[in-house]
């Protein structure tokens, strides 16, 4: 390809091309000194821009163009000699011609004919023939002026396309829109159609329509004046309804404190220690539930409660009745907001009672200090998970909650599992930790 030694097929330089991806200007000459003249000028001019290709004759030249455009190589340019062997300029202009009609194509020889040109004028839309020898400034600007024409020709070619494809489009949306108005209008005329039926039937029963509407006009001022009295009635009855259901858990608490107070009366005449703590294990079970109902009398809602808040009441009153010092028992309370209905609140409040009482009874010694620490959330499962630990005396390692003699803890399992569809984990490190789990549903 370049004048110092022939290629039958490809480009020696095609590795630095791949790496650059220049545009081209492509020369043609058989004459080996003119076609490193002009590459050497061109270089000058435009070596910064472009790569300057060259080929000493047509057929190369064909063969070499087709696989730089199959690489992807823009060409604006191509200048050629009229007169080579096998094929002349001209008509391997035509073959640009027809393959790539957007090339620029310039003829620089001395021996074309008038005809010659005129052909490639014509037939290969020819930009500019330059005679040899020519002149360095004619040709820089002529090579200038055709890129320039190219990158136009070019640029105004894909502003083409894109408009095209927009004009496509929007012929596209046009024919859907279209579509779907001519839908509509089969839509609206049959409810026209519609319409003028159902005109015709109305004028039908205008005349008697006419006389009754004084008399349905009193009838509906009589029904507005019932269906307020009726809402009037309704909302009594909802104030009723809250009054009885704050009256019943009202009543409900205050049965269960007498119960806890009879309780108290009667373990005051007891001097057996193990009644009496059996007594006080009832009583605080009962409370338990008590709290409840409680909770639901001082708020707004009366078939759930917030939990965190029950949690931290039964807790402290624990706390309060059963450790031998209160101020030596530290609370830690990490409960994220949650509600249950009574159904289960009442078996949650049992559990959690027998948990706290069983930590406060067999973890902590007497006259020592600790920490009892309760963690409440719901995870991504939407399960409820309950954790107390205390960090009193440990467990034994072979504690099985499946055999144990306690009965609060049993009562924990029988709560938890069947009544919460929960489970019960019990484990000891440097703290003893209980935690309960089960499905939670708003």
């Amino acid at each position: 390809m370049t004048c110092s030694e022939p290629l039958p097929r490809a480009l020696s330089s095609i590795p630095e091309r791949l790496r650059l991806k220049k545009p081209i200007i492509f020369c043609v000459d058989d004459e080996r000194i003119v076609l490193e003249s002009l590459k050497t000028e061109l270089k000058t001019h435009f070596a910064g821009d472009y790569t300057i290709e060259t080929a000493s004759g047509a057929l190369e030249a064909l063969e070499a163009i087709k696989e730089l455009v199959a690489e992807g190589y823009d060409i604006p340019v191509v200048i050629t000699d009229y007169i080579m062997p096998v094929i002349t300029g001209d008509v391997m202009l035509f073959h640009l011609q027809d393959e790539y009609p957007r090339m620029k194509k310039i003829m620089l020889t001395g021996q074309a004919t008038m005809e010659a040109v005129t052909n490639a004028v014509n037939q290969a839309q020819l930009y500019r023939y330059i005679a040899k020898p020519w002149d360095p400034q004619d040709l820089i600007m002529t090579v200038s002026e055709a890129i320039k024409s190219y990158d136009q020709f070019k640029q105004l070619e894909d502003q083409n396309i894109v408009l095209k494809t927009l004009s496509d489009s929007l012929e596209i949306k046009v024919q859907e829109r279209t579509a779907e108005l001519s839908d509509l209008n089969v839509d609206l005329l049959e409810v026209q159609e519609e319409i003028k039926a159902k005109n015709a039937e109305l004028e039908d029963y205008r005349l008697h329509l006419e006389t009754l509407v004084a008399d349905r006009t009193l009838e509906l001022e009589q029904e507005i004046d019932e269906r307020k009295k009726s809402e009037k009635r309704i909302r009594a009855a909802l104030q009723e309804r809250e009054v009885l259901l704050r009256e019943v858990h009202h009543r409900t608490k205050n049965n269960m404190n007498v119960i806890i107070s009879l309780l108290n009366l009667q373990a005051n005449d007891i001097q057996d220690e193990r009644l009496m703590k059996a007594f006080g294990v009832v009583s605080n079970r009962i409370h338990s539930m008590s709290a409840v109902h409680e909770q639901l009398y001082g708020q707004d809602q009366f078939d759930r409660i917030e939990l965190s808040d029950y949690i931290q009441q039964l807790a402290n009153r624990l706390i309060s009745s059963l450790s031998s010092d209160p101020k030596l028992i530290t609370l830690e309370l990490d409960c994220a907001p949650a509600e249950l209905d009574l159904e289960r609140a009442i078996p949650f409040g049992l559990a959690l009672n027998e948990v706290i009482s069983n930590a406060l009874i067999h973890g902590f010694k007497p006259k020592k200090s600790g920490t009892l620490s309760i963690g409440l959330k719901i995870d991504e499962k939407n399960i409820l998970h309950l954790r107390v630990s205390n960090d009193g005396a440990p467990l034994k390692k072979s504690l099985d909650l499946k055999h144990l003699d306690s009965l609060g803890l049993h009562l924990v399992m029988l709560l938890v599992e069947d009544q919460l569809d929960g489970a019960v984990e019990l484990k000891s490190d440097s703290k003893v930790h209980v935690h309960i789990q089960f499905p939670y549903s708003t």
